[in-house]
């Protein structure tokens, strides 16, 4: 007698090893998706932070960033007006509140570096560099 369709041992572990790639692959599409989200958020705080550059170059004023922990949001100001508001992603904290200002004509007299946590398990080091301050962002795995 030829046998018809699949017997239920055979339909089960075929619907095993499909669950079974689906969760890896959510796992992994979540993390890269985030990991993404995290990046682009960086790309725009240093656009941003280019913008005030060139905005303080125009108008004599001092500019500063403020990071906050606690309303989790990093702060763009020229003078004493904010300028760009730019809260943080769900997947990012900051462990501690700290003010970076530049006044105007002046350079930065040495190197300034934030530390932004990320849950995927790294941090992102924000480096202000020595000069005119050029934002460079680092990610720095903490499993090393």
């Amino acid at each position: 007698m030829r046998r018809r369709g699949y017997t239920l041992i055979e339909v089960l572990a075929a619907l095993a090893i499909v669950t079974a790639m689906m969760t890896v692959g959510l796992f992994l599409g979540s993390r890269f998706v985030t990991r993404h989200n995290e990046q682009a958020y960086f790309r725009r705080v240093q656009s941003e932070w280019r913008s005030l550059q060139t905005r303080a170059e125009v108008t004599p004023q001092p500019i500063a960033i403020d990071f906050n922990g606690g309303s989790r949001e990093i702060l763009l100001t020229s003078g004493t007006t904010p300028v760009q508001r730019l809260p943080l992603p769900k997947s990012l904290s900051l462990l501690s509140t700290s003010r970076l200002a530049q006044n105007p004509g002046k350079q930065f007299a040495t190197p300034r570096v934030i530390y932004v946590h990320s849950r995927l398990g790294y941090e992102y080091r924000l480096a202000f560099e020595m000069g005119w301050g050029k934002l460079i962002v680092t990610r720095v795995d903490l499993g090393d």
